[in-house]
C-alpha cells in the first residue's frame, strides 16, 4: 500500500509540476544491500546498489526527458514499468447481480488496455471514451 501511495503521489507531482517544468518519476530498485544480511543471496545475479545508482542519477539529472513514469533497475536490467487493465465492460447503470454476471468479461485479460504516455490519466480518458461511445455494452 505504501508503494502504491508513492506511485500516486509521484503521478500527482508529475501532473501538477508539468506546467512549471517539474518532473517526477518512480524508481523500482532491486539491489542487495545490508538489509539482506543473513539471507542466502548466493543464487542471485550481481545486484549491487552501484548498478541502480546510474538510473537514479539520470532521473535526477537535468537531461531527464521523462515524467510520470516508473523505471525498474535490477541486476543490470533497466525497464519501464506500467500498469495494464482489462478492456472492461461498460453499462450506463449496474446492479450487484450484473457485476457478478459480467465478472468473466470484466476480468478478461485478452487485449489489455495498456496506458501509454500519461499513464496515470490515460485509463480515466479510456473509461470516459467508452462511456461516451457506449462501447462494450452488454445487455
Amino acid at each position: 500500500a505504501a508503494k502504491a501511495g508513492l506511485v500516486g503521489l509521484s503521478n500527482v507531482v508529475a501532473l501538477e509540476g508539468a506546467a512549471v517544468g517539474v518532473k517526477c518519476n518512480v524508481i523500482v530498485p532491486g539491489a542487495v544491500t545490508r538489509m539482506a544480511e543473513g539471507l542466502d543471496t548466493s543464487a542471485y545475479p550481481p545486484m549491487a546498489p552501484e548498478m541502480v545508482a546510474p538510473v537514479v542519477g539520470w532521473l535526477a539529472h537535468e537531461s531527464c526527458s521523462i515524467t510520470g513514469e516508473m523505471l525498474i533497475s535490477i541486476a543490470g536490467r533497466v525497464a519501464r514499468a506500467f500498469l495494464a487493465e482489462s478492456r472492461g465492460v461498460y453499462r450506463d447503470a449496474w446492479s450487484i447481480e450484473e457485476v457478478g454476471e459480467q465478472m468473466d468479461a470484466i476480468r478478461n485479460p485478452e487485449e489489455p488496455f495498456v496506458a501509454e504516455g500519461e499513464a496515470h490519466t490515460a485509463h480515466i480518458r479510456y473509461s470516459f471514451a467508452m462511456a461516451v461511445s457506449g462501447r462494450g455494452v452488454t445487455r
